[in-house]
């Protein structure tokens, strides 16, 4: 550990005072958020392991849902409600952080939306059409919620990366810079506004040997919205026997 300066132990005792608080609150292996007042069947929400790769689900009536699915041919996406982390973001920093912050979180919302109808329409076997308005009877409403965005601490993870060089057990730092995203969801009758299923999951930073993503805000945020696209895809496309396997928490993918 010679030739290591002092400067860098300060440093990393710094981030890590910083970084503790925000990592006791967010356990690593993403575990369900708390419904938010988004849904309104956030109590009765199950884990359905057999089903769904999601933290928690609840129907209506399951049975009667999936008789009636083959007879909806169109799918709305409304635009991602972003007003609860808006809502925790001001409560939590200061103000003239605040703008900029929200505008991320727009412009992930805005991501989220686009990726989910992507992968309903390039999904193989899908008989459901994505459209903007509904103009006809028989069309599902997607409606998303971000209700948790904190996004990946690239300076902690420098520090967690030059440790673990130096350090034995150094690059456990870099727990402390893991990010975590949560979302809930609500399928209702497009036109009559009657509520199906609703749904949650929360996810933390995959953990890689190296990876880009370490080093950028919400380069992991992305990739976990990809993973819920197309595992609400395969789940719109595939009967309830169909098992929907969980994203792995570990990536050999450096990007």
């Amino acid at each position: 550990m010679l030739g290591v300066p002092m400067r860098f132990y300060v440093s990393l005792a710094f981030l890590l005072s910083l970084a503790s608080c925000n990592f006791l609150q967010r356990n690593i292996h993403a575990s369900a958020a708390p419904s938010s007042r988004f849904l309104h069947h956030g109590n009765d929400l199950v884990e359905l392991r057999e089903r769904s790769p999601f933290n928690g689900a609840w129907y209506a009536n399951r049975e009667e849902f999936y008789k009636i699915r083959p007879t909806y041919t169109a799918l709305v996406i409304r635009p991602v409600f972003t007003e609860i982390v808006e809502e925790s973001l001001q409560k939590e920093q200061r103000s003239e952080e605040v703008e900029g912050d929200i505008e991320e979180v727009r412009e992930i919302a805005a991501y989220m939306r686009a990726k989910f109808i992507q992968a309903v329409r390039d999904r193989n076997g899908i008989i459901i059409t994505v459209v903007e308005e509904p103009k006809e009877a028989n069309t599902f409403a997607l409606e998303l919620a971000l209700t948790e965005v904190h996004p990946t601490s690239p300076a902690i993870n420098v520090v967690g990366t030059t440790a673990g060089l130096f350090i034995p057990g150094g690059g456990l730092v870099k727990r402390f810079g893991t990010g975590s995203v949560a979302f809930e969801a609500r399928i209702t009758d497009a036109k009559t506004g009657q509520e199906l299923i609703e749904f949650k999951d929360r996810e933390t930073d995959k953990t890689a040997p190296v990876t880009l993503r370490d080093f950028q805000r919400y380069a992991h945020i992305r990739t976990t919205i990809d993973e819920w696209a197309e595992q609400f895809a395969e789940l719109a496309a595939t009967p309830y026997e169909n098992k929907v396997e969980d994203s792995s928490t570990f990536t050999l993918k450096p990007w």
